[in-house]
């Protein structure tokens, strides 16, 4: 049991900085940011494209269904693989919907970034068009000399 358990230990760090008994540990970290539009209204919800845009580049979704009890609903690509799409109820007819922008490459991600999410209707109609810049927290959890480099969102404001 002993050796299971130095080996989960050491399993779990690995030298770095150039110095042998400098060690790291391996803490990950989300680079992006999150968004959440709040009580959107169900009308015209159901075939309505949303679409994500960063940094001039613009991916889409079609909402096919509606979450009906308290579970959520995670739109699927075609969009973009780097932003993750959900909606969950809230109250009678109302919806959240969440967004979440992230990749494991920090360098894609500067300060001052501006996000547009836009809700359009089948019929063509806008339902719902938000924007945010963005400033961003640069960090090493595992400390200056050990990988990885994270960019996380410290401030979003609504534009």
């Amino acid at each position: 049991m002993l050796r299971f358990i130095a080996f989960a230990v050491l399993s779990l760090t690995v030298a770095c900085g150039g110095d042998e008994n400098y060690v790291c540990t391996l803490l990950g970290c989300d680079n992006g940011a999150d968004f959440r539009l709040a009580s959107v209204p169900e009308s015209g919800l159901v075939g309505a494209n949303v679409a994500v845009c960063f940094r001039d580049a613009c991916s889409g979704w079609v909402i096919n269904e509606l979450p009906t009890d308290v579970t959520y609903v995670r739109l699927e690509p075609p969009g973009d693989p780097r932003i993750d799409i959900t909606i969950s109820p809230r109250g009678s007819d109302a919806f959240e919907i969440d967004i979440s922008v992230a990749s494991d490459r920090y360098e894609l991600f500067e300060d001052g970034d501006v996000y547009t999410a836009t809700i359009t209707a089948a019929n063509g109609t806008t339902l719902l068009e938000r924007a945010w810049s963005v400033d961003y927290r640069t960090w090493q959890p595992n400390g200056a000399d050990c990988e990885p480099t994270c960019r996380s969102s410290i401030t979003t404001t609504e534009l």
